[in-house]
């Protein structure tokens, strides 16, 4: 991985929200988004400006116009943000945002899941991070041969052993990503505005790219 940090942070509000998951539609023109949704146009100007807040009802039918997850747009969620990944990103700017929006409803899902059973995560990473990066073939079979052992894993099991395995002590986020498209992401470290961490990877990837 390389630490290519895109912070992709701001003030979390419902119109910054918004503002988002227009980008991630491709940048929908509002009178598109007021026939699909039924809002009115001139309200979702206001929306887009910040100064009037829709109904829940209002929120949903947004949400809904937009393809996004009702609860990007119905609650305040933590910012995330790409940390680090295998490769430089560039991809375009709605596959970026529409990758980053999953991500963060993701994170608030796995946050609303702790609260409620009233558990956290190990803190996995800072115990078993290496002090610097791998820089050949046999350094990076090393440190898989280490992170096998850690977690009883076999050189022979990939998937779900693999993933089920990591998931009891790290937040995995999975999104979905052509690997045919320009830029694609493999994976990444995320984080959240709370300093939680979190692994990202492509389910379009083959599995033993994931």
């Amino acid at each position: 991985m390389n630490n290519n940090t895109n912070d992709q942070r701001g003030t979390d509000s419902f119109a910054n929200r918004l503002r988002s998951a227009i980008v991630a539609s491709g940048d929908m023109a509002v009178e598109a988004i007021a026939s699909k949704s039924g809002v009115p146009a001139n309200d979702i100007r206001d929306y887009v400006a910040g100064s009037k807040i829709p109904t829940l009802s209002g929120c949903r039918s947004l949400a809904d116009a937009l393809e996004v997850p009702s609860i990007y747009l119905t609650r305040p969620l933590c910012e995330v943000y790409l940390s680090s990944n295998r490769k430089r990103y560039q991809p375009d700017k709605q596959r970026s945002r529409r990758i980053l929006i999953d991500i963060q409803v993701a994170f608030e899902n796995y946050y609303n899941i702790e609260d409620v059973l009233e558990v956290q995560p190990s803190d996995f990473a800072k115990e078993h991070q290496v002090s610097r990066l791998p820089s050949n073939a046999d350094e990076v079979e090393c440190v898989a041969g280490d992170m096998r052992s850690i977690l009883r894993i076999s050189q022979e099991e990939l998937q779900p052993p693999v993933h089920v395995a990591l998931d009891a002590s790290v937040r995995l986020i999975p999104f979905s990503d052509a690997i045919t498209a320009p830029g694609h992401l493999d994976g990444c470290v995320v984080k959240s505005d709370r300093g939680d961490k979190a692994i990202a990877f492509n389910t379009c990837a083959p599995v033993d790219r994931q």
